[in-house]
């Protein structure tokens, strides 16, 4: 017997890995059957990433067949974290870095994006391919501090003072601009870098020295005493320097005591080896009962006191006595004091109601002055006199004496019509006064008032009466150029309401005599019609008016309009019966350029572009619109703008 004895077959499989920990395993669970054929069985079932690590799989033949049993090893790598070194803290507006490859190698990205206003946690997301986990990292926003400092004391003009470098709160910096001890400056601190700390300021308030002010002292004799104050008006202490003399005029320096923003003054002190005689402005002589008053103070600064009382009624001589104490003499003064004058006129002759007549400003003694009341020249008034000031006169008064004048009556005059009858102007007035007028003749054009001057003397006065002309019917009434048949397929009544409520209109076509608002009138074919219109003044005009009665869906632009803003013709617009909408109503210069365009029916062109008045001349208009029918109505012409 042989027994063959075959060779044990390793079983054979592809190679697994390397993972990274935790990662999801993509490939199948590890197959039951080798490369090379052998079935069996593994331990463990299947590849776990949960450990990492060099993990040992064994495959076991099933029992028949000629192998042995076999493993393989899967390498799990570890998870790693990205490592950083720590961003430090920043203050905020500053700047910094997030590195995209960590400490341990590892490349990413961070969220969110970079804020250098406040602390924020960023996220490191390792790019996709590493056993990597995501990292984060916090990166401080310091706010900056605001240095603060003591104020610096108001200083006077010329003192000194210093800022600290270094602020209250410790932080290091340096001041702009440079120190001014001349005015007051408002300094700039900025911190020195690498503090987070703010800019701030500092107002250093210089004051402008007061000057002492002191009474004078008054002159004295030689021999005599005075004292020189220590404390000034503006309470200022300080102390004078030479010592006094009293037997000699000196100037006198006064020194402000250190510490009070003041300046050094002077003051001389009069020493007289003789009185002085104390000088005045003379008064003025005055009116009796006028009004002055005594200086208590001379010209040369010798004060004291008038003797005896003031009198305003009589000349008197008065006199100056110094007060004690001043090296002075007594001194007079003499005020005059005069009586007043009336002033004296030519009386005013009486004159007739509506006359003239002036009222001197000098009288005849020459006095100057002003009247009142306003002079009045329809009744007697009676008008003061006031003398202007400084004059020593009375006010006075003078009576004018006015006569009631004739005033020449007419009969009414009615109103006329425009191109009317003229009527005539009487030269005799109804009470017998015989005149001339201006303007002499009655004008039939325009209301205006008319003046009768009476051609005899005495008092008899002008008179002016008022001649209404009515208006022509033709200033408030439009006539119609075109009349057309309605948009819908039947013919309307062919009709046409005239505009303005005050006329009466006789007669209509198929209409007798109204006054209605605006009364429809009935055309039925092309031709002439003659309308009678009659004002409620009574004025009439006929005029003839041609009527047009258009077909079914025409459309009508007149050839010429006048922007002139009387009402008439001001607007370029087609008249299109039967037209249900517009598509485009255009107008164009002779050089193409378009001054107007609309969509609108009824809207047309006043002769204007970008607010602009056009010039005379041709211009092109490019109509197009759609019917009842849905039918495209296109048209094109040109029409004339007069100005």
């Amino acid at each position: 017997m042989t027994v063959s004895v075959n060779s044990s077959v390793t079983p054979t499989f592809p190679s697994y890995g390397p993972f990274c920990q935790n990662a999801p395993i993509i490939q199948p669970i590890l197959p039951t059957t080798s490369n090379n054929g052998i079935a069996g069985t593994w331990s463990p079932a299947s590849i776990s990433t949960s450990v990492a690590g060099n993990i040992q799989y064994n495959f076991t033949p099933n029992a028949g067949q000629c192998t042995v049993a076999t493993s393989i090893t899967v390498v799990v790598n570890p998870e790693l974290t990205p490592a950083f070194t720590q961003v430090a803290a920043i203050c905020s507006g500053g700047t910094f870095t997030l590195p995209t490859t960590s400490n341990n190698a590892i490349t990413g990205t961070w969220s969110p994006a970079i804020n250098n206003t406040t602390t924020t946690t960023y996220t490191f997301t390792p790019t996709a391919g590493q056993c990597a986990t995501t990292a984060t990292m916090t990166v401080t926003v310091t706010q900056p501090t605001t240095p603060t400092f003591t104020q610096v004391s108001a200083i006077c003009t010329g003192g000194s003072f210093s800022l600290p470098t270094t602020s209250n709160n410790a932080i290091t910096g340096t001041w702009s601009p440079a120190i001014n001890n001349t005015a007051t400056t408002t300094y700039t601190f900025t911190p020195t870098a690498g503090q987070c700390a703010a800019t701030t300021t500092m107002t250093v308030t210089v004051t402008q020295p007061i000057t002492p002010t002191f009474t004078q002292v008054s002159a004295i004799c030689t021999g005599g005493s005075f004292s020189l104050p220590t404390t000034s008006n503006n309470a200022i202490t300080g102390t004078w320097s030479p010592a006094i003399n009293n037997t000699a005029t000196t100037t006198y320096t006064f020194t402000p005591t250190a510490g009070q923003c003041a300046t050094t003054t002077t003051m001389t002190v009069a020493v007289n080896s003789t009185p002085a005689t104390p000088t005045f402005t003379q008064v003025a002589a005055i009116c009796t009962g006028g009004t002055f008053t005594l200086p208590t103070t001379s010209n040369n600064a010798i004060t004291g006191t008038w003797s005896p009382a003031i009198n305003n009624t009589a000349t008197t001589t008065y006199t100056f006595t110094p007060t004690a104490g001043q090296c002075a003499t007594t001194a007079t003064m003499t005020v005059s004091v005069g009586n007043n004058t009336t002033p004296a006129f030519t009386q005013v002759a009486p004159i007739c109601a509506g006359g003239t007549f002036t009222l001197p400003t000098t009288s005849n003694n020459a006095i100057a002055g002003t009247w009142s009341p306003a002079i009045n020249n329809t009744a007697t008034a009676t008008y003061t006199f006031t003398p202007t000031a400084g004059q020593c006169a009375t006010a006075t008064t003078m009576t004018v004496v006015v006569t009631s004048g004739i005033v020449p009556t007419f009969a009414s005059f009615p109103a006329i019509c425009k191109d009317g009858d003229i009527p005539t102007l009487p030269n005799i007035s109804n009470n017998g006064i015989a005149g001339t007028w201006n303007p002499s003749v009655v004008s039939n054009q325009n209301s205006n008032a008319y003046t009768f001057t009476p051609t005899s003397g005495g008092c008899v006065l002008p008179t002016t009466v008022n001649i209404v002309v009515f208006a022509n019917p033709y200033g408030n009434v439009r006539y119609p150029t075109v009349f057309a048949l309605a948009n819908t397929l039947t013919p309307l009544n062919n009709t046409r309401s005239f505009i303005n409520a005050t006329y009466l209109w006789a007669p209509g076509v198929g209409i007798n005599n109204t006054n209605i608002a605006n009364p429809d009138f009935n055309y039925n074919n092309d031709q002439d019609y003659t309308i009678q219109i009659k004002t409620n003044d009574g004025c009439a005009i006929v005029d003839t008016q041609f009527v047009k009665i258009f077909a079914q869906s025409e459309v009508y632009i007149p050839n010429a309009f006048t922007p002139n803003g009387d009402g008439l013709n001001d607007v370029l617009r087609p008249i299109a019966p039967g037209i249900v909408s517009l598509n485009k109503f255009a107008i164009f210069n002779r050089w193409g350029e378009k001054m107007f365009e609309t969509s609108i029916l009824g809207e047309g062109w006043d002769g204007a572009f970008k607010n602009k008045k056009q010039p005379m001349g041709n211009y092109v208009w490019i109509f197009e619109g759609v019917d009842g029918s849905g039918k495209i109505i296109k048209k094109k012409g040109y029409a004339i703008l007069i100005r």
